[in-house]
C-alpha cells in the first residue's frame, strides 16, 4: 500500500534505487506504520469489548516502541538492524496467535 501510494517516479527505462528510495521516504513509512498497532488494539476492543489475547497486550505496544525508535534513528545500519529485529519480533507476535487458534 505505501509503495503504491508514493512517488516512486521513474524516467523510461532507469533503474530505482530502492535503498535510497526509503531513505528519502522513511518518515512517511514510519509515520503511517506508527498508527496500526494503535488502530488494531482500538478494533479488537470496538469489537469484542477485550482485549482477546495475552499476546496482544505484549507484542503491539512493543511494536509502537520499535516503530517509534526507527522513525527517529537515520542511521542505515541501525535500521538494517531494526528490520531484522522487527522480522523476528512478528515471528514471535504471529506463532502464538497461531497456536492458539486449534
Amino acid at each position: 500500500m505505501k509503495a503504491a501510494a508514493s512517488d516512486m517516479k521513474r524516467i523510461d527505462d532507469e533503474k530505482i534505487d530502492l535503498t535510497e528510495w526509503f531513505f528519502r521516504n522513511r518518515a512517511w513509512f514510519f509515520g503511517i506504520m506508527f498508527f496500526l498497532p494503535g488502530l488494531s488494539i482500538v478494533e479488537e476492543l470496538v469489537r469484542s469489548g477485550h482485549m482477546a489475547s495475552m499476546v496482544n497486550i505484549g507484542f503491539l505496544p512493543a511494536f509502537e516502541v520499535v516503530i517509534g525508535f526507527a522513525f527517529f534513528v537515520k542511521s542505515r545500519r541501525a535500521q538494517e538492524w531494526i528490520c531484522g529485529q522487527a522480522m523476528v519480533l512478528t515471528l514471535l507476535y504471529v506463532a502464538p496467535l497461531y497456536l492458539g487458534l486449534g
